[in-house]
């Protein structure tokens, strides 16, 4: 009786062995990848501000991270896919602006970019800049190229740059002695600058101003160098900077340095700071060194705001600018 059942048993044994084979090498459903996509990849808004959606495929927990204060997300996080709202404030400022959004998982991400326009009564920060760096300047058989034959150095920005005009001679365009170089005590753009040799002025014309908009602040990276001369420190006198009201009457305008000093061979970082008279609708910019191959320029701008000297127009002084019709 005993063998018998234990026979039994044995047999019981047996043939549950391949059930329980099959079941312990059953595999576990694997879990998909984590994916996330976003319906658009950017969104525009005028300067009033607004609402707009945009739908998120996720199979993952998320959250929405953005370091604009002008934007707010709703919802701000959740789990796997839905509508999400981007809501804009109201841009009082004369500059547009943008931002991105960045929709993330623990693996995964992807982003979402915001723009919206100026607003046209607002008062923008930049009229003018140029780092002149459109394209690299390069260099033909020893010689760089004069402003005349390249359109390299033309990169202006700015709300009053539209109508902008050139003027210049003995200015060519260079890519050596960079402005963000071993030479540099600012942090410039590098790439291209100009470089004033025989006789040379440049002239910046024609930049549009805000009627509500009276302190300015010119600012230009430069340096003086000149390879027979063990002492280049830099000389303003021999550097004067004008402004006009319409390219005819010039005013000489003071600056001064970031690093507060006059610099041997190096470039530095200029402002110019002053107040214009009410009524002065476009201004102009005049670099002419009085001595010849010796001063290069970079990084020019023209920015709202500063604490400077009024300006007296009626204090300026004729200058004709070659080349020039009315």
């Amino acid at each position: 009786m005993k063998g018998y059942i234990f026979k039994r048993f044995v047999a019981a044994a047996i043939a549950a062995m391949p059930v329980f084979f099959v079941s312990s090498c059953k595999e576990n459903p694997v879990p998909p990848l984590p994916e996330i996509e976003l319906g658009r990849e950017n969104m525009e808004f005028g300067f009033e501000g607004g609402s707009d959606t945009v739908t998120l495929y996720v199979n993952r927990d998320w959250q929405a991270v953005t370091d604009a204060d002008w934007i707010a997300i709703d919802p701000p996080q959740g789990s796997n896919d839905g509508r999400v709202t981007v809501t804009v404030l109201e841009n009082a400022a004369g500059d547009s602006r943008s931002t991105s959004v960045m929709f993330r998982t623990l693996a995964v991400y992807t982003t979402l970019s915001v723009s919206q326009a100026a607003n046209p009564d607002g008062i923008p920060s930049l009229f003018y800049g140029n780092d002149f760096d459109a394209e690299l300047a390069v260099e033909t058989d020893d010689r760089w190229p004069y402003l005349d034959q390249t359109e390299c150095w033309k990169n202006e920005t700015g709300a009053g740059a539209d109508s902008v005009e050139y003027y210049f001679s003995g200015m060519s365009a260079r890519s050596n002695t960079s402005s963000n170089g071993n030479y540099s005590d600012y942090d410039g753009s590098g790439n291209n600058n100009l470089f004033f040799s025989t006789n040379p002025y440049f002239v910046v014309g024609n930049i549009k101003l805000h009627p509500r908009q009276q302190a300015y602040t010119l600012s230009f990276g430069t340096e003086r160098y000149v390879y027979s001369e063990k002492d280049n420190t830099f000389r303003p006198e021999e550097f004067p900077v004008m402004i006009s009201p319409d390219g005819e009457n010039w005013v000489e305008v003071e600056y001064t340095f970031a690093s507060g000093t006059y610099l041997n061979g190096r470039w530095d970082l200029a402002s110019a700071p002053f107040t214009l008279p009410e009524g002065t609708e476009t201004l102009w910019i005049r670099f002419a060194p009085t001595i010849s191959s010796a001063h290069r320029l970079d990084d020019l701008s023209l920015k709202a705001g500063g604490d400077g000297p009024v300006i007296d127009w009626s204090k300026g002084t004729s200058i004709t600018i070659p080349g020039r019709t009315e």
